[in-house]
């Protein structure tokens, strides 16, 4: 089954399994059960021949037909072949008898439709031009007198329109009145609440701009108690000294000088003259 499954797209229509006769022992291999699980579960028929008549293994048991002999097989197979043919033949023979006694039937009715339709079309033909005949003097009758009737409609309704009118507008310059004194209060109103907000806001900005110079005039005086602190005489009088040179600048690097350099000391309670013995950086 696996060669013939990698060779042909579908299954087989039947399988067949024959041996010819021999000692009972020689057909005792047949008698297996994965082989006649096998054959119980392919999807087509099997045939078994194996043997003699009186030969009887599990496979015959389990086949979908079992034959005495090999060559009853074979001859089992070809009567299903001739029967199967002879039915096929029956069968087109009955349907193409079917088709044309059918189609003789489809034909007589098409003819006799065909004449029903006619009659029946000129039958209609003939009403429709009698009722077409009639519908237009009635629509006619009834023409005249809608037009006499909508003349007169016509000039009640324009004096109802007219009237209407006046009406209409007397109603609308009282609702134009009350809808003007409407938005006069309604724009005052959103004025005096505009006007309260505006206030409350100017006065939470006068607030926050007074402490805020506050703030400032605090830490200005802060900065200048602290500046007044960093003075000369006070650096002077930590311990600090301030070099100067000959012109009385004050020296604040090392590069502003050189070996041999007269240069004054001042102190917090004075100062001395020195000379520069050496430079290190």
């Amino acid at each position: 089954m696996e060669r013939w499954t990698e060779s042909h797209d579908a299954n087989p229509d039947a399988v067949v399994i024959i041996r010819g006769g021999g000692a009972v022992n020689d057909l005792a291999w047949l008698n297996d059960y994965a082989l006649a699980k096998l054959i119980c579960e392919l999807p087509m028929p099997v045939f078994t021949g194996i043997g003699h008549e009186r030969d009887s293994t599990v496979l015959d048991e389990v086949a979908h037909t079992k034959f005495d002999t090999p060559s009853k097989v074979i001859a089992g197979i070809e009567q299903v072949i001739v029967r199967r043919t002879r039915e096929a033949e029956d069968a087109y023979e009955s349907v193409m008898q079917a088709a044309e006694l059918a189609a003789e039937r489809a034909k007589a009715s098409v003819h006799r439709f065909d004449a029903d339709v006619r009659a029946g079309a000129r039958r209609q033909v003939e009403f429709a031009k009698r009722r077409s005949a009639e519908l237009f003097a009635a629509v006619k009758e009834v023409s005249v007198t809608t037009i006499h009737r909508a003349r007169v409609l016509t000039n009640d309704g324009v004096a109802a329109v007219l009237q209407g009118s006046a009406q209409t507008v007397a109603e609308a310059r009282n609702e134009s009145k009350v809808s003007v004194d409407f938005v006069l209060e309604r724009a005052q109103s959103h004025t005096i609440r505009v006007r309260a907000a505006v206030d409350a806001s100017y006065a939470v900005m006068s607030q926050s701009a007074r402490r805020a110079v506050q703030d400032a005039k605090s830490k200005s005086e802060a900065l200048m108690r602290e500046i007044a602190g960093q003075g000369p005489a006070n650096t002077l009088g930590r311990g600090f000294a301030v070099v100067r040179d000959v012109s009385g600048k004050p020296v604040t690097r090392v590069a502003q000088v050189n070996p041999g350099q007269v240069v004054s000391v001042q102190f917090l309670d004075g100062a001395i003259g020195a000379q520069v013995d050496g430079v290190k950086k």
